[in-house]
């Protein structure tokens, strides 16, 4: 590293963490009980969800929607879950039907095959939040083709990434990632930014994947 960008970056991190520091609101620390008291219950919100069965009416929409549109994605699935016994009967009918039923067999189908529960916080509210996770499988070739077009790259050889924590301990969580564009460091380009440099981005391609 260049002694400029040292001396750039010896004035841009602090500036950096001072920043963020002064955006993070500070708790109040309470002063010490004159005796332990027992820990607060958890809030009703904060237990587990409770389930319970409904009607597909309950579902805004149903009616109006397409099931068929989620025909292929059962299909695929059921190669798996057709495997297991408790999947096997609403697979082996999923695959007597259509490869891609009209929406009123799909919603008949749906309707004598599976039963939609309602999530509800133990005090009856509905606000929450759900996180789900998927593993993408992605084909890909070594070689670019009519095919395979799409590259997939590696780190860029001109990104810096910035561990906060190494000056400031609080900060070990975060990290800033940038460029050198003079005696500066400015963020990097963005995705759409990326796109258009396509194969000027001084990164490796990692292979090509399918669309």
């Amino acid at each position: 590293m260049s002694p400029d960008l040292r001396r750039s970056l010896r004035r841009i991190v602090p500036a950096i963490a001072l920043a963020l520091l002064a955006a993070c609101a500070q708790k109040p620390v309470a002063p010490p009980a004159a005796e332990p008291s027992p820990p607060p219950a958890p809030s009703p919100a904060a237990a587990a969800p409770t389930a319970s069965p409904v009607g597909w009416a309950a579902l805004d929409g149903w009616q109006r929607d397409d099931p068929a549109a989620a025909w292929p994605a059962l299909r695929e699935s059921c190669e798996r879950l057709g495997r297991r016994t408790e999947w096997k009967p609403t697979c082996d009918a999923a695959g007597a039907l259509p490869a891609r039923p009209d929406a009123a067999t799909a919603r008949a189908f749906f309707e004598q095959n599976f039963q939609p529960w309602r999530l509800a916080n133990p005090d009856g509210s509905e606000e929450g939040m759900v996180t789900g996770y998927y593993e993408p499988l992605i084909h890909g070739s070594l070689e670019p083709s009519a095919r395979y077009r799409w590259p997939i790259r590696g780190v860029p050889k001109d990104m810096l990434t910035i561990e906060l924590g190494e000056v400031y301990p609080d900060l070990k969580s975060l990290r800033l990632r940038g460029r050198v564009v003079g005696n500066k460091v400015v963020p990097y380009w963005s995705r759409a930014e990326i796109d258009q440099l396509d194969a000027k981005l001084p990164a490796p391609t990692l292979m090509w994947a399918a669309d």
